[in-house]
């Protein structure tokens, strides 16, 4: 009795399995399916389009060598101003 309860467990595994399979490839052809895939490729596209923005984002490093630079130039406008003003207060002392 028991090979035959291990046949019948047996055939009843091979009949499951094959049901799975053809169920999975119909499941392809569904409805359900369909709209999952038109939205994997909706979000595939709008990944694509996010990386190609990102490419053009400063990075820390960019803004970290701009604020450099202002900072420079920022200093220098300093300097100018001060020349500037003892430049002025030379001038105005002698037209006094």
């Amino acid at each position: 009795m028991l090979p035959w309860l291990s046949l019948v467990a047996v055939l009843a595994s091979l009949g499951v399995s094959a049901l799975s399979y053809v169920r999975a490839g119909r499941w392809k052809d569904g409805e359900d399916a369909a709209r999952l895939i038109a939205r994997v490729a909706e979000i595939e596209r709008d990944v694509v389009e996010l990386n190609s923005k990102m490419e053009n984002v400063a990075t820390k490093a960019d803004v970290a060598t701009l604020t450099a630079k202002v900072e420079g130039v920022e200093n220098q406008i300093r300097t100018i101003d001060r020349g500037v003003e003892r430049i002025e207060g030379f001038l105005m002392k002698e037209r006094a």
